[in-house]
């Protein structure tokens, strides 16, 4: 079981909290959370059985959760889910589903480089400060 990340996260005047948890061994699913006052707005589960024993697990799933992560703040910053909608929305992601070799979570990520949660936030409060 790897430790997660926690992430708060400052939007139109509020600050909401985005957390990513390993689920470990016996449950391998990755869940992120987005909560404002301690309410989930929105949640996002991955299946990763397909990578366990695989060479490079542990890198494989960081990668994962890592990317899971990044997608719910970017979901926030892009007006998807923020507290002004109401409802708990939960997504299953694919994870365990295989197309050509490739499982769909690769396939959404392939050939493109992922930005960090510093250039995601930096892009965020430049976009703010230039309003």
């Amino acid at each position: 079981m790897l430790i997660g990340y926690n992430t708060n996260v400052p939007y139109k005047g509020k600050v909401y909290h985005v957390q990513t948890e390993d689920g470990g061994l016996t449950n391998p699913s990755i869940v992120t959370l987005l909560y404002f006052q301690g309410a989930i707005l929105r949640s996002a589960k991955t299946g990763y059985a397909h990578i366990l024993g695989t060479p490079h697990f542990l890198e494989q799933l960081r990668d994962l959760m890592k990317h899971q992560h990044r997608e719910m703040i970017r979901a926030l910053i892009q007006g998807k889910c923020d507290a002004g909608k109401s409802g708990h929305k939960e997504e299953v992601l694919p994870g365990d589903e295989e197309k050509d070799g490739v499982t769909a979570t690769q396939e959404s990520t392939a050939g493109v480089r992922a930005k960090s949660l510093d250039e995601i936030l930096l892009e965020h409060i430049s976009r703010k400060v230039k309003k």
